[in-house]
Parts: structure tokens; C-alpha cells; sequence
């Protein structure tokens, strides 16, 4: 990383512990901030050494190579089934929704009226995203493990329609809304995520809200989880013009 110590910006935050191929030193310094830190390597004081003369030979013997402990070949847990990862979508989808409800009666002292009619649209959106998401974890835009048939064009295309999709299914009302893609690691983890959309705030008491979730299971219980929250408002400034003024056009 070429980053000068001094940089207000360098994304190395801490360091532990240098290595080269000779040695591997920790850091006992009081400090690990980059900037903070003395980098003479051969000052025990500040750079404990894993290897030294004494014990170099436990390690190492001479003309052979240092015996692995890793496995020969990594085994990986296939993913699960897709009726258990719909299963968990549905127990995620129903603890969001239970506290998407309880936040806004705490925030605001709203109900909530939910929109199942544009569950369906959400679940294209979202099945659209995890393959493209899929697709370009394979590498960068340069990297040779790239999907060569990855065309960003027909992907915007087809979000414009699903969006075309979503005006259509509002019958008149506003939308406004976008996908959230996390890890799983806990339902409290991903509550936060959506609340901190602060889409719940919404203050209108006749506003309509959509939540759709999709979950992608990956080897080793990996789950990559979507969320789709959409919220349907009526346009009360227009609505009020075109009552009050009979043949404006916008």
C-alpha cells in the first residue's frame, strides 16, 4: 500500500505485527496507530520477534521444507435448500415487520398500512440484484473471472422496467424506496439496517409501506439477505392543485 505514514487518510488504522520472509515481529509498543509507532525492527523493546537464534531450529530444519498444517484440500458445507433459506426469509420478514410496527407507533405514534400487492415486483428486484451481485463477486471490472456476458446496459434496462413496474402498481401514488443486501449474522443486526433507512419516520398516517425479503444461501451457512422496503405516499400537493385548479397540466 503506498500510504505515507503521516496520510490524515490511510486506511490502515492499527498495525499487530510485521513480517517478511525472514520473520514475523509483534508490535509491544504502547501504541499501534501507524503514525504513533517506531518502526526499528531490531529493537526488542518495541518489535518482539517470533523467531530468534534459540529457537529458529525447533522451526526450521535445514533443506527441508516446513510441514503444513492446513488441510490438503478444503471441504466446504454445501449451501442449504432453498424451502429452509425461503423459511428463514419469512421468520426475517415477520420480525421487521413486527418492529418496523412498534417503531413507529414509539417514533411517531402511527399505524402501519402494508401493501402486499407489490410483493411480487419486490421479489424480481431483489432475484435481479443477487445474480448481479453473484456475477461480479467473481472479480473486478478488469479480472479475467469475470462473467463475460455481464452487460451493465441490459441491467439498468431492466431495472428502469421494474421501476416503470412500480409506478404502474402505486395507482397514483408516490414511491420511494431501495434495496438493502447484508450478511446475516443476527435479527437484531438487520432491524438495524432497515431502521436506520429511517424509512419508518414517514410522516404520514395514510402512507402505504412494502417490505419484501429474499435470502440467498451460500456454502457454509452463508446467507446473503435482501431487503426491499417501499413506502406508497399520496401526493397531497398535487392532489390539492388539481382539486383547487381545473386545467393545469403537469
Amino acid at each position: 500500500m503506498n500510504k505515507s505514514l503521516g496520510d490524515a487518510i490511510c486506511q490502515l488504522q492499527s498495525i499487530g505485527c510485521v513480517f517478511n520472509s525472514e520473520n514475523v515481529w509483534a508490535n509491544v509498543q504502547e501504541f499501534d496507530d501507524p503514525g504513533l509507532l517506531s518502526y526499528a525492527i531490531e529493537n526488542t523493546n518495541h518489535w518482539k520477534p517470533f523467531l530468534t537464534d534459540s529457537n529458529r531450529s525447533k522451526y526450521f530444519v535445514a533443506n527441508k521444507p516446513i510441514p503444513s498444517i492446513q488441510l490438503s484440500y478444503l471441504k466446504y458445507m454445501e449451501p442449504m435448500r432453498e424451502d429452509r433459506a425461503d423459511a428463514i426469509a419469512l421468520k426475517i420478514q415477520s420480525y421487521i415487520t413486527d418492529m418496523f410496527e412498534r417503531q413507529r407507533i414509539k417514533e411517531n405514534r402511527m399505524r402501519t398500512k402494508w401493501n402486499n400487492q407489490m410483493e411480487e415486483t419486490l421479489k424480481n428486484i431483489l432475484n435481479m440484484c443477487e445474480n448481479k451481485r453473484k456475477k461480479a463477486r467473481q472479480g473486478a471490472v478488469n479480472s479475467t473471472l469475470r462473467d463475460k456476458n455481464l452487460d451493465d446496459g441490459d441491467f439498468q434496462q431492466a431495472i428502469q422496467t421494474i421501476q416503470q413496474n412500480i409506478n404502474s402498481n402505486a395507482k397514483g401514488l408516490k414511491s420511494w424506496g431501495f434495496p438493502i443486501n447484508v450478511t446475516f449474522i443476527s435479527l437484531p443486526m438487520l432491524w438495524e439496517e432497515v431502521r436506520n433507512t429511517q424509512i419508518h419516520l414517514a410522516n404520514d398516517d395514510d402512507a402505504e409501506f412494502s417490505l419484501y425479503v429474499y435470502v440467498e444461501p451460500y456454502s457454509h451457512n452463508v446467507l446473503s439477505v435482501w431487503f426491499y422496503l417501499l413506502v406508497l405516499t399520496k401526493d397531497k400537493r398535487r392532489n390539492a392543485i388539481e382539486a383547487g385548479g381545473a386545467g393545469m397540466q403537469f
